[in-house]
């Protein structure tokens, strides 16, 4: 139990970095993540049997697909997101996808909404307004309130690929299920490609980047996936505050980013959420709704 714990936090700490990384590369958003993707979807599909890859049915095959194009979706949102809004915001505003997986999963997995989650969706909602009003009167203006609506927007369709989990894991397995989603997202991504942008790295840039990729795309989700199934949810839920606060951190420290009370005040009301959310869901006499912390996370968690 120790060891998953410390794997849990592990994994976020790891996460934390995504948006400095961003940040410091020459390299454009989608090209970063066309790259990430389709490095760590190729490895994790060569470590993967391929028995398991296969995908008998043309659901199943639509299904990947679907889910991968949201993936990558995801990440370039996300990113876009931090060179507009900073790393920090970023990070605040994608915090709150467990939130949107609970409404998300009536459409795509049949589970409904039970009443008891109304208290904190609505804390929430609130804690997203917050978030939204502390771009007001910054320094970068509406560029501000345009990233954290990218990151939202991000966080909603991150919620839906991390539903793959439901759909994909029980018939492929976990790791057949990360593969696939990671490279259709990069291979739908790569007509975007800013090719000529690759002659911008340095040489000790490539390494570094193999390194992160191969530690926030590969080995944290795995890592991840492995210590969720024997971590309680309690020890879950407060791994997930590590990332967000963190990643303000990292911002200024290397960017000297500054960050809005008011958001700091989001923050804590959408994470406040987030716990309360999962002990609603996962106690009492009633079948859960929805896992609220999936099997297979998204991939980018900056």
């Amino acid at each position: 139990m120790r060891r998953a714990i410390v794997a849990l936090v592990f994994c976020q700490v790891v996460w934390s970095f995504g948006g400095v990384v961003i940040r410091w590369t020459p390299l454009p958003v989608i090209t970063l993540m066309a790259l990430a993707l389709l490095a760590s979807g190729s490895f994790l599909a060569l470590m993967t049997p391929a028995r398991r890859l296969r995908l008998p049915s043309w659901r199943l095959r639509f299904e990947a697909a679907g889910f991968g194009l949201a993936n990558g979706a995801t990440n370039v949102l996300s990113g876009v997101a931090v060179t507009m809004a900073g790393v920090g915001n970023a990070a605040f505003a994608f915090a709150s996808l467990p939130l949107w997986m609970v409404l998300v999963a009536r459409p795509l997995v049949g589970d409904r909404v039970p009443l008891r989650a109304a208290p904190a969706l609505a804390i929430g909602g609130g804690g997203i307004g917050l978030l939204l009003l502390s771009s007001r009167g910054s320094d970068s203006g509406d560029r501000v309130l345009l990233g954290l609506m990218l990151a939202l927007a991000a966080a909603i369709i991150g919620s839906a690929s991390a539903l793959a989990g439901r759909r994909l894991v029980p018939k492929i397995g976990v790791d057949a299920t990360a593969a696939w989603t990671m490279l259709v997202g990069g291979i739908a991504l790569l007509p975007l490609v800013d090719w000529p942008s690759f002659g911008e790295l340095v040489w000790w840039m490539v390494p570094v980047l193999l390194v992160w990729i191969a530690m926030h795309y590969v080995l944290a989700p795995v890592l991840y996936n492995r210590s969720s199934v024997v971590a309680p949810a309690f020890v879950m839920a407060v791994a997930t505050f590590v990332n967000p606060s963190l990643a303000p951190v990292w911002g200024w420290m290397f960017y000297a980013e500054a960050i809005a009370p008011l958001a700091v005040a989001g923050l804590a009301l959408a994470l406040g959420a987030n716990v309360l959310l999962l002990f609603l869901l996962r106690t009492g006499v009633e079948r859960p709704a929805i896992d609220v912390l999936p099997e297979v996370e998204p991939a980018f968690q900056g």
